[in-house]
């Protein structure tokens, strides 16, 4: 009997070894004879509050939004996963095996419990790091971009100006700021860059900006957010110097020319983070 106490202790020890050289929780011995003793005795009634007082202080950490950034609630929730985990396969380790199913029935819910609220505060460090959008909004120029225009008995008309128009994006963000310091993982504001869309274009033009967003709950996996700043556009088209609208054509024209340029414009949008 003595040497089968020294064999479960001695794997008890192995397991709490390999976790702990992978950088996992490790159970302090008392806990590991708590376990051993409760398996020994069939008390499975005691697995599950003696795992829940294991990881206790790390639980609490993982969910204090007022002490903790989320950075470390997600490392604290990490670790309160890791805790019931190997507490269960030690209780595992020190029980026949034909019994071992058991054991894993028991504890499954402290590990599942755990591993949701390590989700939800990866949740909300995914939320507020790097993170693509896709997004629609308006483009407000700054001059006119006349694409379409002919003489009318000897006037220029314009047929079509797109200075303002809408815009399909495609933007990547960081919220830095508007978290509370970093405590707060559902809201945020930080800087942008965008690619944008129009009707006439795939790939119109290059912005950025700022931007505020926000999710309605810690646990969703998306958000909205809006954003404000500068859409630079290569290849504006415009009426060529001397050409205006409602007005003559310069010398003896008898049609509109075109000239192309880059051009700022302001962009406004909201967006859906993915």
């Amino acid at each position: 009997m003595r040497r089968v106490s020294k064999a479960i202790v001695s794997l008890l020890s192995a397991v709490t070894a390999a976790s702990a050289s992978a950088d996992t929780f490790s159970l302090r011995a008392d806990q590991m004879e708590f376990l051993r003793v409760a398996v020994t005795e069939s008390n499975f009634a005691a697995l599950v509050p003696a795992v829940d007082d294991m990881c206790r202080s790390l639980d609490d950490e993982a969910k204090d939004r007022e002490r903790y950034t989320v950075e470390q609630r997600v490392a604290a929730a990490t670790k309160a996963r890791q805790c019931a985990e190997v507490a269960r396969a030690a209780a595992a380790a020190s029980t026949p095996f034909e019994m071992r199913a058991v054991v894993n029935e028991v504890l499954a819910p402290a590990v599942e419990v755990r591993m949701r609220e390590e989700e939800e505060q990866n949740s909300e460090k995914d939320y507020l790091g790097l993170k693509w959008g896709l997004g629609v909004g308006y483009s407000f120029g700054f001059d006119d971009a006349v694409d379409e225009a002919e003489i009318v008995d000897g006037v220029v008309r314009v047929s079509s100006n797109k200075r303002d128009q809408p815009r399909a994006l495609l933007e990547f963000h960081k919220y830095f700021w508007c978290n509370d310091n970093g405590r707060d993982g559902t809201r945020g504001c930080g800087p942008f860059v965008a690619v944008s869309a129009t009707s006439d274009d795939v790939l119109a033009g290059v912005g950025l900006g700022f931007m505020w967003g926000r999710k309605s709950s810690a646990d969703d996996t998306e958000g909205f957010s809006i954003g404000i700043g500068a859409m630079l556009d290569a290849d504006v088209k415009d009426l060529a110097d001397g050409f205006e609208a409602n007005q003559p054509p310069p010398g003896a024209e008898m049609e509109v020319r075109f000239e192309t340029e880059s051009r700022w414009s302001a962009i406004l949008f909201v967006t859906r983070t993915f």
